[in-house]
């Protein structure tokens, strides 16, 4: 919307023409930016759901017997995928994200933009009402004329009359699609066999592979200094509007109604950037039986493991040079990690022992040393035991240490400038939140921040930065399962397990949003010398001006519950067999500690259902196969710090999709299937396409009914 600052006028805005339109403010929602209902910018109309994506895969297999007990084994893959998003945002400019204007007439940023009254793009009736809006509330001498609001000389002082234009640029970059295309190349070559020592046989198997994917990405970037020298517009001897310096082919820029392509094409260009990532292994394992005990033979499985892996990031030339709003700057690295291991299972009690109720009792165990050249070294572990009374049931229960080294992706993602929303624990509508709200509370206020405060970052996504951590340590997880699996001999085909597990991650490696940033600094006991707080900066007003987001890692993740899977075969005689299958997870608790003493509690929230059940039922007769499968999620809430007053609408209730599939082999090597997906056409529950987790979450729901043909040649 325009604002021309006159309280006894409507708001107005522009059209697509540049005309001057009331402007329909929605209801309150406590939020200075977003309205419920009214006039505005509706994200959902500029957001694709889908993309328009072409997909190849190629394979090639070689198994060739070099003699009896060798074989030699080869595999080949190239897979390219393209997509491209049909849709996106427009260019902003606004205070939400570039700060308030000053008198200044260039080096706009993402700020609002300055417009003189005698802008040629103006309509003639649009200029008319706005001068005689600014002739009353810009009139400091009582002349009865708007005084120089825009210093266009860069004295300092104002010597222009005008205004300042904020919101979305319609026809800059939105309309232009964006597209990935990524290429995967990737080759095995390997020997496997077995070998006899002594009076035993051991199979054995070693390989190298090799693989390398490169992405393109291309966009349509805003090119800063061409933008804002097309923003300053005057008109040449015809009337006819021109950049005021018109050096470069310079075509002057409408930003009150709808820029053209050929505007677009001088303020904007078409860049790709690349990403290179390869990886090398070779391994070698050899397993088998070493001794006979009583109760069964011994196995046991030794093998080595090394790999290597490396990524580059290429930005386009315009980013990389600082051309572009975003600067980007090229990154490469890379690591090794050096393996090896041995596992076993000894049968304890069972076998040919014949003792009652004693079917089998087996111990199972492992052992891994792990050199890696970024994260160090480290020896991981698992013990367990596994007892069958009788044939029927069986009891298991392990314990495990291990640890999981940061990917190629977590150590090396190249820093980039993107926006995102967060809640500010310092808003009016969060400071009396946290696990201690007066420890927040007593952090923001000696922060600077005064209450009442509204954060734009809540509703008008900031700029943040986000990349790789190559300083990043291993993941340390100890976990703790047991549980039962059913297998009666009385009911054929069916079998049923439900397992406890409990899950304890130190060092867990997360990639940080803002908001968990954000808690992390301000909830701290430590405060201000929590980490987190050296990751974000305020304007004077308060405002956050940067977030440096990212992997890191924090102090420790908790994640308990209890996963049941049930499935059953019922052969129908000449009518075909079903097949049918039940998994349900429940999440007892799933915690976070990304800062001192700043536990985030993240089950029953959106995306994480404390209850997950999916059903399925397949029939399967000659050629024809039919699926169906039902998934129920509980209700959840969008966060759990929120207390009564934070949203109208805390959550969401459960939800229950039902997803079907049809198909027909036509040949041996030729399929076809009809698939739809939401078939009763279950909309998303109210409000959950809030969030980003809802969004993904329901998909299904947002998209509604869906179908699609499926068909499947082999060659």
């Amino acid at each position: 919307p325009l604002d021309i600052n006159d309280p006894n006028s409507p708001i107005t805005q522009f059209d697509a023409n540049g005309n001057l339109l009331p402007f329909v403010p929605g209801g309150g929602t406590g939020s200075v930016i977003f309205q419920n209902g009214g006039d505005g910018l509706k994200l959902s109309s500029l957001t694709s759901l889908f993309v328009d994506s072409e997909r190849y895969n190629t394979s090639a297999f070689l198994n060739y017997d070099l003699t009896d007990s060798i074989t030699l084994t080869a595999e080949a893959w190239y897979v390219t995928n393209k997509g491209t998003e049909i849709i996106n945002q427009p260019v902003f400019n606004s205070p939400a994200f570039g700060g308030l204007p000053g008198d200044g007439y260039g080096s706009v940023g993402s700020g609002p933009i300055p417009v003189l009254i005698d802008n040629p793009f103006l309509p003639a009736a649009t200029r008319q009402t706005i001068q005689a809006a600014m002739d009353v509330v810009q009139d400091g001498n009582g002349d009865g004329q708007a005084d120089p609001t825009i210093d266009t000389d860069g004295d300092g002082v104002p010597d222009a009359v005008g205004f300042w234009r904020g919101g979305p640029l319609i026809g800059v970059v939105g309309n232009n699609p964006n597209s990935t295309k990524r290429e995967m190349v990737r080759g095995v070559i390997g020997l496997e066999g077995d070998i006899a020592l002594g009076d035993r046989d051991y199979f054995w198997d070693a390989y190298v592979s090799y693989g390398r994917t490169e992405s393109f990405d291309r966009s349509l970037q805003i090119i800063q200094d061409r933008f804002e020298q097309a923003i300053l517009v005057t008109t040449d001897g015809n009337g006819n509007p021109v950049c005021v310096d018109q050096s470069n082919g310079c075509v002057a820029l409408d930003v009150v109604g709808t820029a053209t392509p050929e505007m677009v094409n001088f303020v904007a260009q078409s860049v790709v950037d690349k990403v290179t990532i390869e990886q090398r292994v070779f391994a070698a394992n050899i397993g088998g039986d070493i001794l006979d005990l009583p109760a069964g033979p011994i196995g046991a499985a030794a093998g080595f493991h090394y790999r290597e892996e490396s990524a580059k990031y290429d930005p386009n030339d315009l980013a990389e040079n600082g051309f572009t709003r975003n600067r980007l700057v090229p990154i490469d690295g890379e690591f090794d990690s050096t393996e090896f291991y041995v596992e076993t299972v000894v049968p304890l009690l069972g076998g040919d022992m014949d003792i009652p109720f004693v079917d089998i009792l087996e111990f199972e165990g492992a052992v891994r040393f792990v050199d890696n050249s970024v994260a160090g070294t480290d020896t991981t572990w698992t013990a367990g035991l596994r007892f069958r009374p009788v044939a029927d049931i069986e009891f298991r229960g392990n314990f495990t240490e291990s640890i999981r080294a940061p990917s190629i992706t977590e150590l090396f993602t190249p820093e980039s400038t993107l926006f995102s929303f967060a809640n500010d624990p310092c808003d009016e509508r969060f400071i009396n939140q946290g696990n201690v709200p007066a420890t927040r509370a007593a952090n923001c206020g000696a922060d600077g921040i005064v209450q009442p405060f509204q954060s734009f970052i809540v509703n008008a996504s900031q700029q943040i930065t986000l990349s790789g951590n190559p300083n990043l340590d291993s993941e340390i997880a100890e976990s703790f399962t047991y549980g039962v699996v059913l297998n009666p001999r009385f009911l054929d085909g069916f079998t049923a397990s439900i397992d406890w597990f409990d899950i304890e991650i130190a060092n867990a490696i997360e990639n940080l949003t803002a908001t968990d940033i954000l808690r992390a600094c301000y909830d701290s006991s430590a405060f201000p010398g929590e980490p987190a707080c050296a990751l974000f900066e305020r304007e004077a007003q308060g405002q956050i001006a940067d977030v440096s987001t990212g992997f890191v890692n924090v102090g420790l993740v908790e994640f308990a519950g209890l996963q049941t899977n049930i499935s059953y075969l019922q052969p129908l005689g000449g009518f075909g067999d079903l097949t049918m299958s039940l998994t349900h997870l429940y999440t007892e608790q799933h915690l976070e500690t990304p800062g001192s003493g700043n536990t985030l509690r993240l089950d029953g929230q959106i995306g994480e259902s404390k209850d997950r059940v999916t059903a399925t039922a397949t029939w399967a007769y000659g050629d024809w196969r039919w699926f169906n499968q039902v998934r129920w999620l509980s209700s959840a809430v969008f966060d759990n710090a929120d207390d009564a007053d934070t949203r109208d609408v805390p959550g969401v209730g459960s939800w229950t999709v039902w997803d079907t599939s049809v198909a027909y082999a036509i040949t041996d090597d030729l399929d076809v299937q009809l698939n739809i997906d939401n078939l009763l056409d279950k909309a998303a529950p109210y409000a959950a396409p809030a969030s980003a987790l809802g969004e993904t979450t329901y998909f299904s729901g947002v998209l509604e009914r869906y179908a699609s043909v499926t068909v499947r040649a082999r060659f």
